[in-house]
């Protein structure tokens, strides 16, 4: 106890340091981490502003946001033009000759959609094209009438692109001697009430209607590559595809037996005419079932 007394302030001094020493461990320590992280994080952001007011380089300012504003709208603007020239690739829905006070009618519609055929055919005859006994497939109700928003639409579609077809079949230019096969959408029968039996044929991938169709004629062999051409070109706002060119020698014909030219050929084309038509799949259309049941 003497030699404690005698060294008080020396033991004074150790409880004062090891209080020190605890509270430093205790309080400034943890501190000390937590400040370091602080200036850490301030010496990133202090590098970061000296990195963006780089005179080299151009901030976000006023200019640089009407610039981008201004893009977007040219980009609205251009979607839109797009939207509007897609909208004219489509197939007619208003069958030529019917009045719009008779767009209603079933009755008239079929009697207008025969005559319209009817013309179709003259047009080829007056051409001295002959047909096939299996040249046309055309829409027939026989004593029944047809359902305007379905049949109706369908019908007039396929008949669109026919007249098309033929145009293009009764130009002098290409040597047509004979059609022995048009038909749209070739191989779907159509039915009239059109049952969930029909058979279902999905032609929406997503924004065009596909419509199949089979051309055969029998031509000039001279001339087979400007029936391509024509079928490729002649009507800009119908996107036609062609999926196969075949073409055959007619053994039987005068000409081929003669050798005399010009060598007619058997000609079959497939394609595809792309009708727009965007819209959402909703659960309707998806399941909405094909069509069946067509008679000739």
């Amino acid at each position: 106890m003497d030699i404690i007394k005698e060294n008080m302030f020396f033991v004074v001094m150790g409880v004062v340091v090891l209080i020190a020493l605890a509270l430093f461990v205790v309080l400034v320590r943890p501190l000390q981490v937590k400040n370091a992280g602080r200036e850490g994080d301030v010496t990133k952001l202090h590098n970061d502003l000296v990195r963006l007011l780089d005179p080299n380089k151009e901030l976000p300012n006023t200019a640089a946001i009407k610039k981008a504003t201004d893009y977007s709208k040219a980009y609205e603007m251009a979607l839109s033009d797009l939207e509007k020239e897609l909208q004219k690739k489509r197939l007619g829905t208003r069958l030529p000759g019917i009045a719009e006070k008779d767009r209603d009618q079933r009755g008239v519609f079929k009697t207008i959609y025969e005559q319209n055929t009817t013309k179709l055919k003259e047009k080829l005859a007056s051409r001295n094209i002959l047909t096939g006994p299996e040249a046309w497939h055309f829409w027939d109700w026989q004593e029944g009438v047809p359902d305007l928003a379905v049949e109706g639409v369908m019908a007039t579609k396929e008949l669109f692109l026919i007249d098309k077809i033929v145009d293009i079949i009764a130009n002098p230019n290409i040597f047509i001697k004979q059609l022995d096969r048009l038909e749209v959408n070739p191989g779907e029968t159509r039915s009239s009430d059109y049952s969930a039996s029909s058979v279902k044929r999905e032609r929406v991938e997503p924004y065009f209607d596909a419509f199949p169709f089979v051309l055969e004629v029998r031509m000039s062999v001279q001339h087979y590559e400007l029936l391509i051409e024509k079928l490729l070109t002649y009507e800009r706002d119908i996107p036609i595809i062609i999926r196969s060119v075949s073409m055959m020698r007619i053994e039987d014909d005068s000409d081929i037996n003669k050798q005399v030219p010009p060598l007619y050929v058997s000609v079959r084309v497939e394609g595809w005419a792309l009708d727009y038509n965007k819209k959402e799949k909703t659960e309707e259309t998806a399941d909405r079932p094909g069509f069946s049941g067509r008679g000739y």
